[in-house]
């Protein structure tokens, strides 16, 4: 039987009553992932596929999501965390109107994927914001800044909730039909994806490792080309000053994902809190798993340099604040890609609206990586 917690949940994330959320659970054999999944997909009029679906009494519409089977590998324990937001040259300042943060519709961004290079954003959207009142109209301004990006393949999230997950569903899922969360309470991470998420999982962290405020690793696969498989991996690293030592435990984990063999290739986003010095303490385990840091290979661009910046980003209200690059990408290439390479590496989420702010405490970032597809096949194909 399900708790009351997940009955909640899922009541809350599909906007629908206690009973229903009870049904859909008894439906999904508990899973609440697959409940709340079924449960937003059930507004739709339509499924991806084509086949009818049950409407709902929402009034908004959201496209049933695939239902990839899941795996969970030491799922973590259910608690009570708490709230944490924490991410440049100047960005513009020019005022955003609420016209210009409606997103644009899916025939005005239709994808254009190149075969060889991939799109990924990671982004921690704020949404533990101590501000409710303007949470809808700042997850607009991150969906319009997502959908405006041509070639975007991933996106990577983090600070996500069941409020959030409900207003960004019907935003993105035209161009986005795939989404996997890595948790269900209390605020989790999540992808989205135009592709198909393949072999999902959700890795708990323990030992030193072990979050005191609910972190885990969320990981699935796409497949760009057929025979080209790329895993990838998000996470909220454990935040302030005293999480540090499950900090540096937690990304040496994600290392150590990154590098399984089973896969030619991965790509991690997140939001890492990782210091200054603690970044510089990882980086040669990560240079003995053949990591790239994304910043790194891109030049080091000093406009995109800090993703919490506090002298810049008035979300929080700390004048002459901190600036730090909170939020970072790593990738492990093919192992023979001589090409692979970062095409552009920029932050999003730099306007601010004279209304509500910024999109974000976080900056986003957004890159475009370069590869050799016959070097990126999976291991299966590829050996001889």
């Amino acid at each position: 039987m399900n708790s009351g917690e997940d009955l909640e949940f899922v009541a809350e994330a599909c906007r629908v009553s206690v009973g229903v959320a009870a049904r859909l659970l008894a439906t999904h054999g508990g899973d609440v992932q697959a409940a709340v999944l079924a449960g937003l997909g059930d507004r739709s009029p339509t499924s991806p596929a084509g086949h009818a679906t049950k409407a709902s009494a929402s009034s908004e519409d959201v496209v049933l999501i695939d239902s990839e089977s899941d795996q969970e590998r030491s799922p973590a324990a259910k608690r009570s965390c708490p709230g944490v937001g924490e991410a440049s040259v100047p960005p513009s300042t020019a005022p955003t109107t609420q016209a210009e943060a409606a997103p644009s519709t899916a025939s005005q961004v239709a994808s254009e994927h190149t075969v060889g290079q991939l799109g990924v954003v990671t982004w921690n959207i704020n949404g533990l914001t101590e501000e409710p009142g303007l949470l809808k109209p700042r997850l607009r301004m991150v969906a319009h800044e997502l959908l405006q990006l041509r070639g975007l393949d991933v996106i990577l999230l983090q600070e996500m909730t069941t409020t959030t997950v409900a207003l960004l569903q019907p935003l993105l899922q035209a161009r986005f039909p795939h989404m996997r969360v890595g948790s269900t309470q209390p605020y989790f991470t999540a992808m989205y994806s135009r592709l198909p998420l393949l072999e999902t999982q959700r890795l708990a962290f323990d030992r030193e490792a072990t979050s005191a405020m609910c972190r885990n690793l969320l990981m699935a696969e796409i497949e760009p080309q057929p025979g080209t498989r790329v895993r990838l991996l998000t996470s909220h690293l454990e935040s302030l000053r005293q999480g540090a030592t499950a900090r540096v435990a937690q990304a040496q984990r994600v290392q150590e994902e990154l590098a399984r063999p089973d896969c030619l290739w991965a790509i991690f986003g997140g939001d890492t809190n990782l210091r200054v010095a603690e970044t510089k303490q990882l980086s040669t385990t990560a240079k003995q798993h053949g990591i790239k840091d994304l910043f790194d290979l891109a030049g080091c661009p000093k406009e995109a340099r800090y993703t919490w910046d506090m002298q810049v980003n008035d979300t929080l209200h700390m004048d002459r604040g901190p600036r730090m690059r909170l939020d970072q990408l790593w990738a492990r290439p093919p192992p023979d890609d001589a090409g692979f390479d970062v095409a552009h590496y920029a932050l999003i989420g730099t306007r601010r609206s004279e209304s509500f702010g910024f999109a974000s405490d976080h900056f986003g970032i957004w890159t475009i990586i370069r590869y050799t597809p016959d070097t990126c096949k999976t291991r299966k194909q590829a050996a001889p």
